[in-house]
């Protein structure tokens, strides 16, 4: 069979059939010489210059092969630049650019447990480098907006552990810095020279404050003060004493306040102008009462959250009392035994207080709540007249919760949620005959918390589909008349529940909704719906 010659603009005329190949790789073999053998000379005389006619061929193939790809890339690339051109991202402005950088921001590598390779990549802020890799506008966007680089987190303690020296990541973290230029700084940790730039400032420490503050209290003039710092928060894992550190006092502008450790570790602080508190104690020595000290301190404090670990505390210590105008207060609690909780609120005395928070620490089970220690503290405060929120996340009965809901007949927003423990064991705060009395009616008497307007429930729906409607389109009437948009209400099922919300249910609930008088949030594994 002859070889194939198509798209050739020439074959040789020397060019052999298989046979003839054959005939010779034979003769090759066995040794003998072919009889006659002129042809075979007549082939090796003639070959080379075939030879040269058939590399000249390919190399003009070849340069016309090598012409269609520059072509086809040339093209392809024409065409990318066009589609660039008339991409939507071609359109935004650089401002909403800028934003859309910072909202990429990679929270993953803004943790405490990193790698020495992340803690490279934080210093140098690699996604903006990422980003100004893209093109010419998108470098100028990164490069030249100080909000990009103006959130900082470092951990100089994975420092000697990094691919490369100290000196280069001071050099990229000063770059950082440079290029935030008089923006407000976010800082992870606490850096050195830029403190009269400190605006929220996070750290976390295991030893002495001079370890970290060394350089930033050196960087501030004699009399100078953080006259930008707002926020602040401390977390102490260790025992060191920060309490003779005035660093944070001249600081005028600090509101929020957030202390987690020991008590008379905490650093001096101006409690006189702080309205946000936040302490988180441990379960180790001082005594409870000591825990409510930071009350003391924080006498205009408006907004407190405790976060109190009360499982080793002794009962026979009395705590102290206290009297406090703040207006909101949250505990986070875990305990072993309601009576110590029992002790604490009847130290209080809150004279102002507008919204009043119960719920577990996180991986906790929920704290039992006693009713008569809350009433107590509701009549000696005068919940009465000014309580208008209640979260309650703990263990109570029906008739208790009541008891207590009827202490607060000005609330307003009702925050509530059944008990579910770590082991799935399960307890029903929110029950078919609590609902059935908060759904309203014209008789004060029979009706709890005739002021509500907004309901949160945490629940495992053991109650009937027909009391929650009851109870939605009652406190929608009510808000009418109130004068108020609509009744709110939000409903989160907890996946342990042995049922779901009917779909008649649910279609009646979203026409409540589009009457304009309901919000309405219900979110569930089965039902993820949000309106």
């Amino acid at each position: 069979m002859d070889p194939p010659t198509a798209g050739l603009s020439f074959t040789s005329k020397l060019l052999p059939t298989a046979t003839q190949i054959a005939q010779v790789r034979n003769c090759s073999r066995a040794g003998i010489l072919p009889v006659p053998a002129s042809d075979l000379h007549a082939i090796v005389v003639e070959a080379p210059e075939e030879l040269i006619r058939y590399d000249a061929e390919i190399t003009k193939l070849q340069n016309g092969l090598d012409r269609l790809v520059l072509e086809r890339t040339m093209l392809a690339s024409y065409a990318d630049g066009c589609r660039s051109v008339l991409a939507p991202v071609q359109r935004l402005p650089n401002e909403l650019l800028a934003d859309i950088f910072e909202w990429s921001f990679p929270e993953e590598l803004y943790v405490l447990e990193s790698t020495p390779e992340e803690e490279v990549d934080r210093i140098s802020q690699w996604h903006l480098r990422q980003l100004a890799q893209v093109c010419c506008r998108w470098y100028s966007i990164a490069m030249a907006t100080p909000k990009l680089w103006s959130t900082i987190a470092v951990d100089t303690s994975l420092w000697s552990d990094c691919n490369i020296s100290i000196q280069t990541l001071l050099t990229l973290l000063d770059y950082s810095l440079t290029q935030g230029q008089n923006h407000p700084l976010t800082l992870d940790v606490v850096l050195t020279k830029h403190a009269h730039r400190w605006r929220d400032v996070f750290i976390w420490s295991d030893g002495e404050p001079h370890r970290y503050l060394a350089n930033a209290t050196g960087s501030l003039d004699y009399g100078a003060i953080l006259d930008r710092l707002e926020m602040l928060e401390i977390n102490l894992s260790s025992n060191k004493s920060w309490n003779e550190l005035e660093f944070f006092y001249q600081a005028p502008r600090l509101t929020e306040f957030s202390f987690a450790g020991r008590l008379e570790n905490m650093p001096k602080i101006p409690w006189h102008q702080i309205t946000k508190c936040s302490y988180h104690s441990d379960s180790h020595p001082p005594p409870p009462y000591q825990r409510l000290s930071v009350l003391l301190l924080a006498n205009k404090v408006d907004t407190f959250t405790l976060e109190l670990d009360l499982r080793n505390f002794p009962l026979d210590h009395d705590w102290h009392s206290y009297t406090s105008s703040m207006r909101h207060i949250e505990f986070e609690l875990a305990t072993n035994d309601s009576r110590v909780f029992d002790k604490l609120l009847d130290s209080l005395t809150l004279p102002s207080l507008e919204s009043f928070s119960l719920a577990p620490l996180s991986d906790y089970d929920p704290p039992a709540w006693s009713s008569n220690r809350f009433v107590s503290l509701a009549s000696r405060s005068q919940f009465g007249e000014s309580l208008t929120c209640l979260c309650v996340h703990a263990m109570i009965a029906h008739t208790e919760l009541v008891r207590c809901l009827q202490a607060v007949p000005r609330l307003e927003k009702l925050v509530l949620a059944d008990c579910v423990w770590i082991d799935d064991d399960a307890m029903v705060v929110i029950t078919h005959e609590l609902l059935q009395l908060l759904t309203y009616t014209a008789n004060s008497s029979q009706c709890l918390l005739p002021r509500l307007h907004t309901l949160h429930m945490t629940s495992l729906l053991e109650f009937t589909d027909a009391s929650f409607l009851d109870l939605v389109a009652s406190r929608m009437r009510k808000t009418r008349i109130d004068g108020l948009a609509s009744f709110e209400t939000k409903l989160l099922c907890y996946p342990e529940r042995q049922r779901d919300m009917s779909p008649e249910t649910l279609q009646q609930l979203a026409q409540m909704v589009a009457s304009g008088a309901l919000k309405l949030t219900v979110l569930s594994e089965a039902i993820d719906t949000e309106t």
